[in-house]
């Protein structure tokens, strides 16, 4: 099996999962078993290395069993309803306990290339396939992808982590809903 990360890297499945023993005593039941479900499903995505698409679909079930963990905290919360309101808390909450910037350094110097390019791509963005598929109020799609630009750019220039991977969650949520809808 081919690991992203390489053995003895803190971010390689294995290292995960120790740090996870490690600290899973401290945990309350739901929490840590979302923590071992996610990296009981990063660790199946990380042994597929051939179906791209199955490997984001595995990574993307990792990412549910970490975010949507508590629905009835996040529904009394002021965050917007839905997906998106789970997204925005969670990576709110992430970036909040984020001491040594490790989420921070991942979005800004490890991938800022990659999320830029995935942000302004207008196919995995929302109001263009509403466009495309002819519903209304979505006609002036491309105002809106500007306008998105223009709210990412602000995110950038403020290293709003949280917003850019809002953003960017929302992206690939269009991706997900792609690949497992059609």
């Amino acid at each position: 099996m081919v690991y992203r990360y390489p053995l003895g890297n803190s971010l390689h499945p294995e290292a995960l999962k120790e740090k996870q023993r490690s600290l899973r005593e401290g945990f309350q039941t739901p929490l840590a078993l979302r923590v071992h479900r996610a990296l009981s499903w990063l660790r199946r995505a990380e042994a597929e290395d051939q179906d791209h698409d199955v490997r984001f679909i595995l990574l993307w079930i990792g990412f549910n069993a970490a975010y949507a963990g508590d629905v009835e905290a996040s529904a009394s919360s002021s965050a917007p309803e839905g997906e998106r309101g789970l997204f925005q808390a969670f990576f709110s909450t992430l970036v909040k306990f984020d001491a040594r910037h490790r989420v921070y350094d991942a979005v800004w110097q490890r991938f800022s290339q990659e999320i830029r390019l995935l942000l302004d791509n207008r196919y995995v963005y929302h109001p263009f396939w509403q466009h495309q598929n002819g519903a209304a109020g979505h006609a002036d799609w491309e105002q809106k992808l500007e306008r998105s630009r223009t709210a990412i750019k602000h995110a950038l220039r403020d290293h709003d982590t949280a917003r850019i991977l809002s953003i960017l969650f929302d992206r690939l949520y269009v991706l997900r809903n792609q690949l497992v809808h059609c």
